[in-house]
């Protein structure tokens, strides 16, 4: 086990092993790892339940911590998750009702996250943020969908960010960075044009800045 400062439970000792495992959080520091899973709860899923429906507002995704769950999109083919992945989808970071369903493929254990509460960690550490949306949008079928979902995730967390930085405004480069990111996920190699025409349009009708063209 690694030592960390912070007294973890179970299920989110668990899910901290598993994740320090996982290529993508590799250079995730170890305290941003913890506080990701200190406060989730571990829930166990019989074969078919849902984890998450289609059209739900809810604001949770999961650690798979045994077991396998499948990532079933509105339109598309359902993707399988096992031990050490996250399933969910992009809208657990907006308001927006969710476009994924998750159920448990056979017994299932998972630690549940609740992301509207981790947006100061967010804020503090905006790799694992972006780590976390680039994990998610695998699931989706949509490229256009990923690229709506990523700059409402993203302006919504950068406003926690403006708020403790005490600032005016929003700063538009780094919401259309955040969705540029989309050009290597979805492989499409007009993704992060219309990500940032989408990124500026959102951002100038939020702060009321006139489009530039």
């Amino acid at each position: 086990m690694v030592k960390h400062e912070v007294k973890l439970g179970k299920y989110p000792e668990m899910a901290f092993e598993l994740l320090t495992k996982h290529p993508d959080f590799h250079d995730t520091p170890k305290d941003a790892l913890v506080a990701l899973v200190k406060d989730g709860h571990g829930r166990m899923f019989a074969p078919g339940a849902y984890l998450v429906h289609k059209g739900d507002k809810s604001h949770h995704v999961f650690v798979v911590l045994s077991g396998a769950v499948t990532v079933e999109p509105q339109n598309g083919t359902g993707h399988q998750a096992g031990a050490g992945q996250l399933a969910g989808d992009l809208r657990a970071f907006t308001e927006d009702p969710r476009w994924a369903s998750v159920y448990a493929v056979d017994n299932a254990l998972a630690l549940e996250l609740d992301v509207s509460k981790l947006r100061g960690l967010f804020a503090e550490y905006p790799d694992l943020f972006l780590t976390l949306t680039r994990l998610l949008a695998k699931f989706s079928e949509s490229a256009e969908e990923v690229v709506n979902a990523t700059v409402m995730a993203a302006l919504e967390q950068h406003s926690v960010e403006v708020a403790q930085q005490r600032r005016d405004g929003l700063d538009p480069d780094k919401a259309m960075a955040i969705a540029a990111r989309w050009r290597k996920i979805k492989e499409d190699e007009n993704a992060a044009d219309r990500a940032r025409e989408a990124a500026r349009a959102a951002i100038d009708a939020q702060t009321g800045r006139r489009p530039q063209g």
